[in-house]
């Protein structure tokens, strides 16, 4: 530990709160205890490919849970089973969202239907990409639906705008963006599990605590674990 004023400003740096880490394209709680000098836990955090281990006070862990924009994860999410589990569920998801909304994607314009519609619990995790661009083609005319009308006087003069947005509209988006955020969240897992690894080596953790970690996301899943169905959507927390 370092205990010059460096070291201690660092120290503070580091902690995180519920509110900071809705800035993060994702958390992960690395459940391995408390830093040894506080009752702090440890969260590994990344934001456009830069990762760090900071800390955060149980009590802001426990409120950062059940928020709905923090995008959270299961450590064991990392290991490469877990990834592969969460790309399932996140293609699935995607194509389930991609049906809600099929009112607004033109497969003339789009093309055709990634998957069989009959059966959207059947697609296969290497039709992600393009499950992912079929719901920026639709988010993209939801926008657009929801876009405001511009009105003009019958002598041409701007009348301010009409708000088009409904609940319903709302809500659409809102699905969209968290199945393209689950999609983005599993194409970068592997990328995470790597600069986890990398962070671990300069972070606070005892030797049991990194060993505990590197051991949660090198293993495969249990029997009871792959049999569980509890993969949280980014934005739902840890369910």
């Amino acid at each position: 530990m370092d205990f010059s004023l460096k070291g201690i400003t660092d120290l503070f740096k580091s902690s995180a709160d519920s509110g900071t880490l809705t800035q993060y394209d994702v958390v992960v709680p690395l459940d391995v205890g408390s830093h040894a000098m506080s009752d702090n836990q440890f969260l590994y955090v990344n934001k456009d490919g830069e990762g760090e281990i900071v800390e955060i006070s149980p009590e802001e862990l426990s409120v950062a849970e059940q928020r709905q924009d923090i995008n959270m994860i299961p450590l064991e999410t990392l290991s490469p089973e877990g990834a592969q589990r969460f790309a399932q569920k996140a293609t699935v998801n995607g194509a389930n969202v991609m049906l809600d909304n099929l009112s607004h994607y033109d497969t003339g314009q789009y093309g055709r239907i990634p998957f069989d519609p009959e059966h959207p619990e059947n697609v296969s995790a290497d039709k992600m990409q393009d499950i992912e661009d079929a719901l920026k083609n639709i988010r993209g005319d939801l926008l657009h639906e929801a876009a405001p009308t511009a009105n003009y006087t019958k002598d041409g003069d701007f009348d301010g705008f009409t708000k088009n947005v409904t609940p319903e509209l709302e809500q659409s988006i809102k699905d969209v963006d968290m199945a393209i955020e689950q999609i983005e969240t599993a194409k970068n897992l592997d990328s995470y599990r790597d600069d986890l690894k990398a962070q671990l080596d300069d972070s606070d953790l005892t030797l049991d605590q990194k060993q505990n970690v590197e051991a949660a996301i090198d293993e495969a899943p249990t029997p009871q674990e792959m049999q569980q169905d509890n993969v949280p959507i980014p934005g739902m927390g840890i369910q």
